[in-house]
């Protein structure tokens, strides 16, 4: 219990613990609803923040629209105001937000003991985060995190990944502002355009997810001693995947994609990317039948990710869900051939798929040749020496 245990916030939501820090921009609480009887997460922005009158203005006005985003993998904002903080006077007001409370570790905690994770809980992971965003940008005032990162995404004991520490919504009238900071975004996985000061869009937090994927991926971030640099990173793309591993040939063009330097070259949506990541695990999947059965990769750490968690991993009738994401696929390919970058990915994904596949087949057409031949010549053998015991 803390110190400020049975302190209430809005004559609502009472104080139970503080939550460790993970950075110096907020204090954060677990608390109870007194209305709803369930737990809260009550966030409390603290420096330059809590006194810019522009946020508390804007923190008002939004919470409308960001309480009003349900989706299982975006946390649930319940309200939002300025009041009393337990630490402070009782008149003096801070800006707070109410969550809904996520239980479970952040993917940066489970990264500290699985430094690395294998495709498919890769896999599994991302396509969450992705619903999730595509969920806040498609609400009509485009929603944008902005801060997407390990520490930020939370994942329970059944693998139901839950993005968390939300961003304001951004109008075509006003700038945007976020719930996180003055100055958004980590960078360490900011975009080039979010660490030059440019405005965003839905690509800035694609790319974001690309530096994610990268992460879990290699153990390593994207661009080394330059992840933290705002200048000569814009220009930078990153190490492809393959040199680290040479199994991850079909998910290094959707990384890649999505971390391209001109946000106009990479996925438009956040669905776009899924489907992309759905299509590479599908032909991933028809290479593995190829080679004669399916096969289990090595597991570097419990990721606990249950894939019945995720819609598009796995379809009601058991089929895997990637292989009818195929289809839907090729339309999305036509619809968007006049959209040059797009056009190219598929493109160079279909040439890669099919030439892998190709050599996958023709190896072993060869090695069944190989054996036909083999068992040809130990039969002719075996008759002769009959012949001659005769």
């Amino acid at each position: 219990m803390t110190e400020h245990a049975g302190f209430v916030v809005a004559d609502r939501y009472e104080l139970t613990d503080e939550v460790p820090k993970r950075g110096g921009m907020a204090h954060v609480y677990t608390g109870a609803d007194r209305q709803q009887g369930d737990m809260v997460a009550v966030k409390f922005p603290t420096g330059a923040m809590s006194v810019d009158g522009a946020f508390r203005a804007r923190l008002h006005r939004e919470r409308a629209l960001l309480s009003r985003i349900e989706h299982p993998n975006v946390v649930r904002v319940r309200d939002a105001g300025t009041g009393p903080a337990p630490w402070a006077g009782p008149h003096e007001d801070h800006p707070y937000i109410v969550m809904d409370h996520v239980r479970g570790e952040t993917l940066q905690e489970k990264l500290k003991v699985t430094r690395r994770f294998t495709a498919e809980a890769v896999v599994d992971i991302t396509l969450q985060v992705l619903a999730g965003l595509q969920a806040m940008h498609a609400d009509p005032q485009v929603i944008l995190h902005r801060d997407i990162k390990p520490s930020n995404v939370m994942i329970d004991g059944d693998g139901r990944v839950t993005i968390i520490d939300l961003g304001i919504a951004k109008s075509s009238s006003d700038a945007p502002v976020t719930l996180t900071g003055l100055q958004p975004g980590s960078p360490q996985y900011a975009s080039p355009e979010q660490l030059l000061g440019q405005p965003l869009d839905a690509r800035s937090d694609i790319y974001s997810v690309g530096c994610l994927m990268y992460k879990m991926l290699t153990g390593s971030l994207p661009f080394g001693a330059l992840e933290a640099s705002t200048g000569a990173r814009p220009a930078v793309v990153p190490p492809s995947l393959r040199a680290d591993d040479p199994g991850l040939e079909l998910l290094d063009g959707v990384v890649l994609k999505a971390l391209q330097p001109q946000r106009e070259d990479r996925f438009d949506t956040a669905d776009d990317m899924a489907a992309a990541i759905s299509t590479a695990r599908a032909a991933q999947e028809e290479i593995t039948i190829v080679d004669g059965g399916a096969t289990t990769p090595a597991v570097r750490g419990d990721t606990r990710i249950d894939p019945a968690r995720v819609e598009a991993v796995r379809a009601p009738t058991g089929i895997p869900a990637a292989h009818l994401v195929v289809a839907e696929q090729s339309k999305r390919a036509l619809r968007s051939s006049v959209h040059r970058p797009q056009a190219a990915y598929d493109e160079v994904v279909r040439a890669a798929v099919t030439a892998t596949v190709k050599e996958r087949v023709t190896r072993a057409l060869l090695i069944g040749v190989a054996i036909g031949v083999g068992a040809a010549i130990l039969l002719a053998m075996m008759g002769v020496l009959a012949v001659l015991g005769k």
